[in-house]
């Protein structure tokens, strides 16, 4: 992602999070705000982490001698850009927030090209980055929860006949 990409990817973010607090009532304001300062309250050691290390030249410890956090989110930032998608056998169920980061939305970066079963794509009311917040993740929650029961119906109506078939819970 180049610099660009980054501080617009930023400017959207903050456009999204102002849409959202415009289209939510007082209660789903309050979970909303709440939900955020928990992110924030968990992203904190991780910037201290990052800081600290840059301050002593890259060292791997924070003053208490415990692996600084910022070396896990460094690495799964890491791993989720070299990350290289490979074809998958199977279907593909999709779940998209209703907008989109504009980085996100370019052709490469869809499913339909890997997922040689087909994909279906589910749009969730909303954001991305806050799909899985209050009061949005319930839309998630019940999304999610139809397509799991959709595709045990499915394998049911599908699968020979003697073979057992795991109980399930729903989402719920």
């Amino acid at each position: 992602m180049t610099g660009w990409d980054k501080g617009f990817t930023r400017l959207q973010r903050l456009i999204f999070h102002a849409a959202v607090l415009l289209k939510i009532d007082a209660a789903g304001k309050r979970k909303f705000l709440k939900g955020k300062l928990h992110d924030l309250r968990n992203r904190i050691p991780v910037w201290r982490g990052m800081l600290l290390a840059r301050l002593r030249s890259g060292s791997s410890r924070d003053a208490f001698g415990s692996p600084v956090p910022a070396q896990v989110w460094q690495a799964n930032h890491e791993a989720a850009g070299n990350y290289v998608p490979r074809p998958y056998p199977g279907a593909v169920t999709d779940f998209r927030p209703a907008r989109q980061y504009r980085v996100l939305s370019k052709p490469d970066l869809k499913w339909d090209r890997l997922a040689a079963g087909g994909q279906r794509v589910v749009i969730i009311p909303g954001y991305p980055a806050v799909m899985l917040l209050e009061p949005y993740v319930k839309d998630l929650a019940a999304m999610l929860s139809a397509c799991i029961d959709e595709a045990i119906n499915q394998s049911k109506s599908t699968r020979p006949e003697g073979i057992p078939v795991a109980a399930h819970h729903s989402i719920r």
